[in-house]
């Protein structure tokens, strides 16, 4: 009886071992070059804009073979022009759906330029694990245009402009920019003092205060009271909200023309009649109008009333800009009450919609 077991034993695990040896032969892992890559199917065109952002898209494929029942991850990345492929999202099945929003971050990471169409190369790697190789789609070219909205404006708050001084809910120290994206920046007069930058979302509030904690560094809702202006003078001020740094530099403003008058001319008045701007109270090359109502239409910027000095765009933009002389029309495309604000001395404008 007890032979009889033993023997039973011994068949049993024969037979075990013989399965387990057809198993690890039914489901060995191919070496990487024979397995069969994953086919990223195409992709529509793609264009985001503002209204279209919290939409999603769906990239989808056909699964690779490792030569075992496994479930690869697959990352879905994006290169342009050449450059650097830039992470969309990962997924383990045989699509991957994004919100534009999402892919807009990553076209514009990759260097996509807003509202230029371009063509983007979408590939997509497959890895089982963390030792085994990446296995590469083919790639699959699709033309898109990234969306940037304009950053929110930010403005000075302080004792170093004009008599609004430490007002929060202040707009007209709004800062310039060369362009919608580029960082902000303020040549002019400014008397010896502190002062802060100041979020458009947040003010008449003090949140979003951003103040010094280091020379050229910056703080959201932290920092003292940015002391670099000990001379009152013509000083270049910048800020960089999203890496949270600034810079103060002496400007040398003695060769600039101080104009007698500065207005607006264009299509709102037939190219036939201007609309003053007004001197501001601290800087003799700082322009404003404050409740200006504007229609959909080309205008630009003169001196003297006189079509010899004036300045248009370099390019098309608005509501932030930096004129040159004799450039382009400048075009207003929205109806609406405006603070206009214009530096004679850099070109720099801002329509400011109340």
């Amino acid at each position: 009886m007890k032979k009889s077991n033993i023997l039973l034993v011994l068949l049993f695990s024969m037979f075990t071992f013989v399965a387990c040896e057809k198993d690890q032969d039914m489901y060995k892992v191919l070496p990487i070059e024979e397995v069969t890559p994953p086919v990223l199917a195409p992709h529509a065109n793609i264009v985001v804009d503002e209204s279209n952002l919290p939409t999603t898209t769906t990239f989808k494929w056909q699964h690779a073979d490792f030569g075992v029942p496994a479930a690869p991850e697959y990352s879905l990345y994006v290169a342009i022009g050449g450059g650097e492929q830039k992470l969309v999202s990962s997924s383990y099945s045989d699509s991957l759906t994004v919100t534009l929003s999402s892919l807009n971050t990553s076209l514009l990471d990759a260097g996509a330029v807003a509202g230029v169409p371009v063509d983007a190369v979408f590939m997509l790697k497959a890895s089982i694990s963390t030792t085994y190789g990446i296995i590469n789609s083919a790639p699959v070219t699709v033309n898109v245009t990234a969306f940037a909205a304009v950053p929110q404006a930010i403005h000075i708050i302080g004792n170093v402009l004009g008599s609004y001084e430490w007002n929060n809910g202040n707009y007209q120290y709004i800062m310039f920019r060369d362009n919608n994206l580029a960082p902000n920046v303020y040549t002019s007069y400014f008397r010896a003092g502190g002062f802060k930058f100041i979020a458009e979302e947040s003010l008449n509030t003090w949140n979003d205060l951003y103040g010094q904690v280091s020379a050229g560094v910056l703080g959201n809702k932290t920092g003292n009271d940015i002391s670099d202006i000990t001379t009152s003078g013509y000083y270049t001020v910048t800020a960089n909200i999203n890496q949270l740094t600034y810079s103060v530099v002496s400007y040398d403003a003695s060769a600039a023309t101080v104009y007698t008058s500065i207005s607006l001319i264009g299509e709102f008045s037939s190219w036939g009649g201007d609309l003053d701007l007004v001197q501001t109270d601290y800087d003799a090359h700082i322009w404003i109008v404050d409740n200006a109502i504007l229609p959909v239409g080309e205008l630009k910027f003169r001196a003297n009333y006189d079509w010899g000095t004036n300045w248009g765009w370099v390019t098309d933009e608005y509501p932030f800009g930096k004129g040159i002389g004799g450039g382009g029309n400048i075009v207003i495309p929205e109806n609406g009450t405006y603070f206009i604000k214009f530096n004679d001395i850099t070109g720099h404008y801002v329509f400011y919609k109340k």
